[in-house]
């Protein structure tokens, strides 16, 4: 991506992940084995990140990114730790919505499911996505 120098700590990496064409006009089936070939290469569990990654790191970038998967070497700083799936989503045949959501649809994907925080016997600040790949975009 693109990033800029600002002080105080003279860099900051809020980037701008530019967009890869070969990559978005692929379908949404191959974008889906490749990245469930790349959440499925590596199964060694994580830790979550030490709360100080939130002031060399942005996490801005992480929300704004139209990327499928960060960039190498990036640590995920929120709800660094989780389980990620396949799921199959199946549409009402009154739905009255379009594209994945379509009436009769059946969509697959992937969620994910983590904390934010180590867990506690008094419970967890969760955090949930879901994931639908799209062909051409």
């Amino acid at each position: 991506g693109i990033s800029t120098m600002i002080p105080p700590f003279q860099t900051y990496d809020y980037c701008h992940y530019l967009s890869n064409e070969n990559y978005e006009k692929q379908t949404w089936q191959t974008k889906s084995r490749s990245l469930w070939k790349k959440l499925t290469e590596n199964d060694t569990r994580g830790d979550f990140p030490k709360p100080e990654y939130l002031l060399v790191e942005s996490v801005q970038t992480s929300f704004d990114n139209q990327w499928d998967h960060l960039p190498h070497g990036r640590k995920k700083v929120l709800h660094g730790v989780g389980s990620v799936c396949r799921v199959r989503l199946r549409i009402s045949a009154n739905s009255p919505y379009t594209g994945i959501l379509a009436a009769g649809e059946i969509s697959e994907g992937f969620i994910r499911m983590g904390s934010a925080i180590k867990m506690k016997p008094d419970g967890i600040v969760p955090g949930n996505s879901i994931k639908f790949m799209r062909t051409g975009v």
